[in-house]
């Protein structure tokens, strides 16, 4: 009974995030990168409602200081999106593949997100110069650069082109770990962690579905140090050991 209790609210606020920010997906035809500035505000007020109606808790350690930033993290899940839109207005980067995904491209659609193709770099320039725009803007940036969800076993390396977008755009990046604690006070490890984490070929709807018979998920932000550099391989090796430092890992 209160999966269907939080499958109707979870409906609710979809329907209630289209509705909110579709004449803004229209501005943004015109006026991209001004109108992601509302569209992530939105995303963050919304996130925050989802993750209350999924019974989704989240500590924060760290905080980045004031101004936009490129913001990287590790995946596990597409929890991670509303724990990281609601801790900041922000958009993200995602794969072209998600963009033609039924029900998750239309939502990244709305929230503005900014696309890369994952399996081509004919269009890398263009996708940088993207986040370069946006940064510049004024817009946090976050980009999840393992490329993919994982089940948390291990920190995959981090793909270093789109940190030049940071450079570019004389931006700092923020470094992120993203925790997952307790299901329903039991601590997350191999044997529970697939309740949470969606990765490899697992179906949206089904996952989603089992998600929500939980009572509460803790979880956790740890921001690390701010980092500088002229070299997008720095960026990225330094990212990755500030990320991995405050990981947890599930086996």
């Amino acid at each position: 009974m209160k999966q269907f209790i939080k499958l109707f609210l979870f409906s609710v606020l979809v329907v209630l995030y289209f509705i909110t920010a579709a004449p803004f997906y229209l501005i943004a035809r015109f006026f991209p990168y001004r109108a992601r500035i509302y569209t992530t505000r939105i995303c963050q007020l919304y996130a925050k409602a989802a993750l209350k109606v999924l019974g989704i808790k989240y500590s924060q350690d760290g905080e980045s200081s004031i101004g936009n930033r490129l913001i990287v993290a590790n995946h596990l899940s597409y929890i991670d999106i509303l724990l990281m839109a609601a801790s900041r207005p922000t958009c993200f980067v995602t794969s072209v593949e998600i963009r033609r995904t039924p029900f998750l491209g239309q939502i990244c659609e709305l929230g503005g997100c900014l696309y890369v193709e994952r399996r081509s770099r004919d269009n890398l320039n263009e996708e940088i110069s993207d986040i370069t725009n946006a940064l510049m803007s004024g817009l946090n940036v976050t980009v999840f650069p393992e490329a993919t969800s994982t089940n948390g076993e291990e920190l995959k390396r981090f793909k270093s082109p789109l940190f030049r977008a940071a450079i570019n755009s004389g931006r700092s990046v923020v470094p992120v770990s993203i925790n997952y604690k307790k299901i329903n006070n039991s601590k997350v490890n191999m044997t529970n962690r697939d309740s949470i984490f969606w990765y490899d070929d697992m179906r949206f709807g089904p996952h989603i579905w089992n998600l929500m018979k939980f009572k509460h998920i803790d979880t956790e932000l740890v921001f690390g140090d701010e980092v500088l550099s002229s070299c997008e391989k720095k960026l990225s090796l330094i990212s990755h050991r500030a990320v991995k430092k405050n990981l947890d890992i599930y086996l």
